[in-house]
């Protein structure tokens, strides 16, 4: 279907590919995927043979809504930030037809397809509405994240440092005074390949400590996760595409960053530290230290990846822009993917609405 050279080339011609687009990413992931869940992917090529467009998903059986259902996710589901799709910015026009081979070739075999974590910069989101309005296929669309991006090239420290509030501005001078009378030593950039599953088992011990570890929401709670991230870690990490920032008091690993690199920009990807050195608040000291890096190194920027519409994450308040995410719906034909729609499309945005509405009523009595 497609070389990784070939691949790489449409992979780089496309405006919002990102880190977990990568043919490593992808593969890894395929390889991981659940035992029971199908491989579908749909591409394009010109007539002269350059390959323009390329799709890749797994079918797999999920419970939604206590409705068993076969469900159509990105390929990179569940550990894919942010997915952009991999299609030509001169050959656009080719997504009408990939929509088309997507929902014919699948018509008999999803109930539902849910794009999550889409983001779209060049039309392609207006033109599946669209699409979808002309052949009659019932969509629900969600803005889920507005993910923020600070950029980091042609700025200084201190110019940096005037964006946040003075208020915040002042913690952080404490907060770095305060760590320069611990014994520390922070450590930030890709590891050396021999010491990488050390510092990864630093991470997980870190991490299962953590308030992450406890609710079994970490990168390494599970052991699919586990053997997951240590093998992307080690196939980014040959790209020098891992990045990873440490914190230490003494031989104690308190805090890390852990991201990666793509087109010159820090996806930050997962935070947890020590509860007993919450008060030392380890992950502004490690974004503060990120920052300064990002700045010698000339990054282009350090993207927050993912970040809930509500989430107080950090790097808000140094943020340059936004970048919004998307979760796309396409609902099949049967009574379950109806029931679906009209669960996803009415029935759960009324009850988050009586949520809202009963908790601002109890916030004023």
């Amino acid at each position: 279907m497609a070389t990784e050279k070939e691949y790489f080339t449409l992979l780089h011609a496309s405006t919002d590919a990102t880190i977990f687009n990568e043919w490593s990413w992808v593969a890894t992931q395929q390889q991981h995927n659940k035992e029971d869940s199908h491989l579908f992917i749909t591409y394009r090529r010109k007539n002269s043979g350059e390959l323009i467009a390329f799709f890749a998903f797994s079918l797999c059986k999920e419970i939604l809504y206590t409705i068993p259902v076969t469900v159509c996710r990105f390929l990179q589901y569940p550990y894919g930030d942010r997915i952009g799709m991999l299609i030509h910015p001169d050959h656009l026009h080719i997504m009408e037809t990939c929509l088309a081979d997507i929902t014919t070739e699948l018509s008999s075999h999803f109930d539902i397809i849910m794009w999550d974590q889409w983001t779209d910069t060049i039309g392609l989101l207006s033109r599946a509405r669209q699409w979808a309005l002309r052949n009659n296929q019932k969509i629900h669309i969600k803005n889920t994240c507005n993910c923020p991006v600070v950029r980091t090239k042609d700025i200084t420290k201190k110019e940096l440092d005037k964006v946040i509030s003075s208020k915040s501005a002042s913690r952080i001078r404490r907060l770095r005074k305060k760590l320069n009378n611990l014994s520390h030593r922070v450590v930030l950039g890709s590891p050396d390949p021999d010491k990488l599953d050390g510092i990864l088992h630093q991470i997980m011990t870190t991490e299962s400590a953590s308030w992450k570890g406890e609710q079994g929401v970490g990168l390494f709670s599970s052991s699919t996760g586990a053997e997951f991230f240590r093998e992307i870690s080690h196939n980014l990490m040959r790209n020098n595409q891992l990045f990873i920032c440490l914190l230490y008091m003494d031989k104690t690993l308190v805090a890390y960053r852990y991201g990666f690199l793509f087109r010159n920009t820090f996806f930050d990807y997962s935070l947890a530290y020590l509860p007993q050195y919450g008060h030392l608040s380890p992950g502004i000291i490690l974004l503060d230290a990120l920052f300064d890096e990002a700045i010698q190194q000339r990054f282009e920027a350090v993207d927050a990846s993912r970040v809930g519409k509500v989430s107080q994450n950090p790097i808000k308040k140094w943020a340059t822009f936004y970048i919004d995410h998307y979760r796309f719906y396409w609902f099949g034909h049967g009574l379950r993917a109806t029931l679906l729609f009209y669960v996803i499309s009415n029935l759960k945005p009324w009850i988050k609405n009586l949520q809202r509405f009963t908790n601002d009523l109890c916030g004023k009595s």
